[in-house]
């Protein structure tokens, strides 16, 4: 169990490093080869292909390890207490009601059908993230009902994203959008199976390990550059807050989970110790 926990241990490293690398790499990238004018990375550009490239290879060994010591991530536990996960999780709930907020003073026009689901599906969501998670609610069914409402809202964001005509369907930052947002959507989906127990560990942390690969990439250089005045494009700071929020809870999810493969350890250990007094004694009586 204790090797097992190591390799968990690494992993997490690694996404964390590489996450931060691709970042450095996309920064570069932006400042330097992307044409706002066209959406595009000039051509020639080698960055581009590396970052991506390397980051689809760090999430096929992500999943392939996580599902080879799938047994002992079986121990890992949703429901935590970390102070962490609580301040992350009530800022994505003040987050969501955010962006809320303003996306009704930008109306202009009637909102698509897609965009009105998001909104309506908001405030639940953000429920969820505020009892559900950092003041966690008694009723089971009631954490279940609100964390379907995050899910739906997630998935009306991405349907918003995939079927806006704001921005070329081939556009390299709106596909990277894309594949963050779904990674986030079937990590959600992977925690609240916890709520209705029908959990499994390996694709709950597989999917974690790679939102913070995938999302990091995406969102910290938004940010970066955006606070610096740099990002050669327009964007919604305000969503590109939220994903960057999603993607520190996620993190600060996939941080504190070492902790629950200490205790499988000590629980391991112990029941050893326990199966072995029991041997001894037996023998003594033989």
């Amino acid at each position: 169990m204790k090797s097992k926990k190591t390799v968990y241990i690494i992993l997490l490293f690694l996404a964390i490093i590489f996450s931060l690398a691709l970042t450095a790499m996309r920064t570069v990238a932006l400042i330097n080869d992307f044409d706002a004018s066209t959406g595009y990375y000039s051509h020639g550009a080698s960055l581009p292909s590396v970052f991506s490239a390397t980051a689809a290879v760090i999430v096929v060994i992500i999943f392939i390890v996580t599902f080879i010591i799938r047994r002992s991530l079986d121990s890992v536990n949703q429901e935590s207490d970390s102070g962490a996960i609580v301040f992350s999780a009530a800022m994505l709930a003040f987050m969501i009601i955010g962006v809320l907020i303003s996306n009704l003073f930008a109306l202009k026009t009637t909102p698509s059908t897609l965009e009105l689901i998001s909104m309506v599906m908001s405030v639940p969501a953000a429920l969820y993230c505020l009892i559900g998670v950092a003041l966690p609610v008694k009723s089971k069914n009631g954490k279940i009902i609100l964390s379907c409402f995050l899910l739906l809202w997630l998935f009306s964001v991405t349907l918003s994203i995939y079927f806006s005509d704001s921005v070329a369907i081939n556009n390299p930052n709106r596909t990277l959008l894309l594949t963050a947002i779904a990674l986030y959507l079937f990590f959600f989906v992977n925690e609240s199976r916890y709520n209705v127990g029908t959990a499994k560990g390996w694709s709950y942390i597989a999917f974690g390990l790679s939102s913070v690969v995938v999302g990091g990439m995406y969102c910290l250089p938004n940010l970066i550059l955006s606070l610096m005045k740099l990002y050669p494009d327009v964007l919604d700071f305000t969503f590109e807050l939220i994903v960057c929020i999603i993607w520190v809870y996620i993190l600060m999810r996939m941080c504190v989970h070492s902790s629950d493969l200490d205790a499988a350890d000590d629980e391991y250990e112990t029941d050893a110790a326990a199966d072995d007094g029991y041997t001894d004694a037996t023998e003594e009586i033989i």
